[in-house]
């Protein structure tokens, strides 16, 4: 049997650079709409926006890629993060966000897939070769504090 490979293609779950502008707070929401392309979503734009540079890239929202090569037509799985398993903390002022809703798009199937029951879904690979986009929910709270965030998460997958 051909082992299970899941790789990635380098491009970071990034929220981007977020302006908190109330105190209110909210949630940004990254979704794939393709393996190349997502939307960035505030659930108030009224309290949450993005810092845009002309031209630039660096501050923009990014969604990771990962391939899967596995055996062909034999049935494997992906697990992604459940909700509230993954937070991310400012170095500096040791503050934290938590990120949810982890979901993903497979490069051959129809929909999202969340974490639960529909990430634990078995599929076959016709070629031995698929990709998944993956996005996921950040909220900010009212009094977050300025900062870089970082975190990890996990992601894997096994054969059925």
């Amino acid at each position: 049997m051909k082992p299970l490979v899941l790789s990635a293609n380098g491009t970071a779950l990034n929220f981007g650079s977020i302006v908190l502008k109330t105190t209110v707070g909210g949630t940004v929401i990254l979704e794939p709409t393709s393996q190349s392309a997502h939307t960035t979503t505030f659930s108030d734009a009224a309290n949450l926006s993005t810092i845009g540079l002309a031209g630039g890239t660096t501050l923009r929202s990014t969604i990771p890629l990962f391939t899967v090569t596995s055996e062909i037509l034999l049935a494997y799985k992906i697990t992604i993060p459940d909700d509230a398993t993954v937070v991310v903390t400012d170095a500096v002022s040791n503050t934290t966000m938590t990120v949810t809703a982890f979901k993903y798009l497979h490069s051959k199937l129809a929909g999202l897939y969340t974490s639960g029951t529909t990430a634990s879904k078995s599929w076959a690979s016709a070629d031995g070769s698929d990709t998944f986009a993956l996005g996921a929910t950040l909220t900010i709270a009212g009094s977050q504090a300025a900062g870089i965030y970082t975190g990890t998460y996990a992601i894997s997958v096994q054969y059925d």
